[in-house]
């Protein structure tokens, strides 16, 4: 960055010598928080308008092992789909519900020990759902042993949870941006302390406190934009790590494309301006902290 000679020696100040590096560490752990957040929230967002408004029902098989009579399968769909409220009723092919599975029961899973049951995905109207109680017993009338879930209840705790989670992101967003706050307010105080002298003859010459806060806030924002820039550069190489390893480490043939992580916007503008948003709060912050000193300066 442009340098820019100053009236006080503040580039040749110690207690400023560390900011730099500080607010970088600072502006890192906030990205990742924010991002972490950002993703969560995305993630919840996907789950919600993914399982909002369908049902899974599982219809009983045999427990030899038999398979359910196709008279019967197609007796079930047909209720199904002639229920008010229910748009379609899709059962799920076996092969792909075994495959779902085979990470907790591996390849070599047999029907006769555990027959699966058959999988129905429903998808029901937005505004008006089927009666789940009704439905329930309609269907085990059918085939006894058949289940409908709805997904609510451990949706919503999985939800409230992950609300949670991103809250805590929030908050660590906010602890990250308070540490900053002091951190600057003890480093100008420590400047104008080390410079006083100075301070004091610039007001002889008829310098006013604004002038010399101007100098304090434009060194404070130089120091956090600088440092702002190498910790969001850090951050976005960590993110981009994070995201390579979770695609190779999960089975997948190619990295996720950056647009489908799930960064919204707004969340993909606040991480770029993070060390724009750090320097505008040094600046503010120093000019605050200065202008308060030298008020009570005699």
């Amino acid at each position: 960055m442009a340098q820019r000679s100053y009236d006080l020696p503040l580039q040749a100040d110690g207690s400023t010598r560390f900011l730099s590096w500080f607010i970088g560490l600072m502006v890192y752990l906030a990205a990742l928080a924010l991002a972490g957040s950002l993703l969560l929230s995305a993630a919840i967002d996907r789950w919600d308008s993914g399982l909002r408004g369908s049902l899974t029902v599982q219809i009983a098989v045999p427990s030899d092992g038999t398979p359910l009579s196709p008279a019967v399968l197609d007796q079930v769909l047909t209720s199904l789909r002639d229920t008010p409220g229910i748009v379609s009723a899709t059962p799920l092919d076996m092969a792909a519900e075994r495959r779902m599975l085979q990470p907790w029961l591996g390849t070599t899973l047999d029907g006769a020990i555990l027959p699966l049951p058959i999988l129905v995905d429903v998808h029901t109207a937005p505004d008006a759902g089927p009666d789940v109680v009704a439905l329930q017993q309609q269907l085990a009338a059918l085939v006894p042993g058949t289940v409908v879930a709805t997904h609510d209840r451990w949706l919503g705790r999985l939800f409230r949870v992950a609300r949670l989670i991103a809250l805590s992101g929030d908050l660590v967003v906010a602890l990250v941006g308070a540490g900053a706050v002091l951190t600057i307010i003890f480093t100008t105080r420590t400047g104008l302390l080390i410079h006083q002298g100075v301070i004091e003859l610039l007001h002889l010459v008829g310098a006013r406190d604004s002038y010399i806060a101007r100098q304090f806030q434009a060194h404070a924002f130089r120091q956090a934009v600088r440092g702002g820039l190498f910790g969001m550069i850090l951050a976005l190489v960590t993110i981009v790590m994070i995201g390579v390893a979770a695609a190779y480490g999960g089975g997948g043939d190619e990295v996720v494309p950056f647009e489908d992580w799930g960064f919204s916007l707004p969340g993909l503008v606040t991480l770029v301006f993070l060390p724009l948003i750090a320097g505008v709060v040094a600046l503010v912050t120093a000019r605050i902290t200065v202008l308060s000193l030298l008020g009570r300066m005699p």
